[in-house]
């Protein structure tokens, strides 16, 4: 009796299987950041403009003082002393000008612009654009 024949098909490997693209290289392929990323950028970006000033950061931002010194400090760093206060009127008449001058965003602005522009790049897809800003989905939801 003669060996079974054996069906010459070919082998799939690592090296020769189809490859899905990583998140990784979807990331660099659109040009997306991580949140935590892209809002310390923007909190780097609008203190070089408002010279250092957190409080004015914060305001432009739309978030709260502490958010901007924790994006700030180094890690283990804790602060004493206290920055010296400006009215609320101020602070708002400069917010304002500096809106208009630099067309700074909210970082719920900043947020909901990014998951439109990731969902037209994906298609729609909401699961790989929320997996793409390492948010959760219902987090994606609630930002749309």
């Amino acid at each position: 009796m003669s060996a079974p024949a054996r069906h010459n098909k070919p082998q799939v490997t690592r090296q020769n299987a189809p490859r899905e693209p990583t998140i990784a290289q979807l990331r660099h392929k659109y040009g997306v950041k991580d949140l935590r990323r892209l809002f310390r950028e923007t909190v780097d970006r609008v203190l070089t403009v408002t010279n250092g000033d957190k409080t004015l950061t914060a305001e432009l931002l739309g978030i709260g003082k502490t958010s901007v010194y924790c994006m700030t400090r180094p890690p283990g760093y804790r602060t004493i002393s206290r920055p010296p206060s400006r009215s609320r009127v101020d602070v708002a008449r400069e917010v304002k000008r500096l809106r208009r001058e630099f067309g700074f965003k909210t970082q719920r602005q900043l947020l909901r612009d990014e998951i439109h522009r990731l969902l037209t790049l994906t298609g729609g897809n909401r699961e790989l654009s929320a997996e793409l800003l390492e948010i959760g989905r219902t987090t994606l939801y609630r930002h749309l």
